[in-house]
């Protein structure tokens, strides 16, 4: 099997948790890659990153990232479950 890739325009949203701050990498305008379906991404900075650096952490990431994306060397066992043809269709078509 050739490898295939998805892509997933990305939004990164500063977060706060008792642990410290974060970064959440979201799929912008709704459109997640299949992996990531019913989770996300979470970026964690170093240690005494204060939330104004987390916050322009995301400035500098929204301003220079456009997308995500994932490459399967394998057809991925998720991909044949109900419902993952159409979903693969529609987001190929986006990106086209």
């Amino acid at each position: 099997m050739e490898a295939e890739t998805w892509e997933m325009d990305v939004l990164f949203t500063p977060k706060s948790s008792a642990d410290g701050g974060w970064i959440m990498v979201e799929p912008y305008e709704g459109l997640a890659l299949p992996c990531l379906e019913g989770g996300f991404l979470g970026l964690e900075l170093a240690e005494g990153a204060s939330a104004e650096d987390i916050r322009a952490v995301c400035a500098f990431l929204n301003a220079r990232v456009l997308r995500l994306t994932y490459t399967a060397q394998r057809r991925p066992e998720w991909i044949d479950q109900p419902g993952r043809a159409a979903l693969a269709k529609r987001r190929a078509g986006r990106w086209a």
